[in-house]
């Protein structure tokens, strides 16, 4: 696997694209044995963290889903998109899968 991708700025870490939001999401994912195998389970909120990085309407539509069934913890959301300068973007493109006015 490639290092991960990040600068520094103004002391906190921010990741230079969607792959080092996979790659962190990937060190805090949790382990569910299927079949005397285990597969590597992301928490939601990285995972929609990463969906806008396609840029494909079906991606819009599952952070719909996630944001209309209140599963997310904001909070959590919130820090991630922080860590990796994303807030912004997200702020600017939540019109997509929000109920919010463009």
């Amino acid at each position: 696997m490639k290092p991960l991708r990040e600068a520094n700025m103004s002391g906190r870490p921010c990741g230079l694209s969607g792959r080092a939001i996979a790659e962190r999401s990937s060190k805090n994912a949790g382990i569910l044995a299927i079949d005397k195998r285990n597969a590597f389970v992301i928490g939601k909120e990285h995972l929609v963290a990463m969906w806008p990085f396609a840029g494909r309407g079906k991606d819009y539509q599952k952070i719909a889903m996630f944001v209309d069934a209140d599963i997310l913890d904001i909070e959590r959301l919130t820090n991630i998109l922080e860590r990796h300068d994303l807030l912004v973007k997200w702020e600017a493109g939540k019109w997509r899968f929000t109920n919010e006015q463009h």
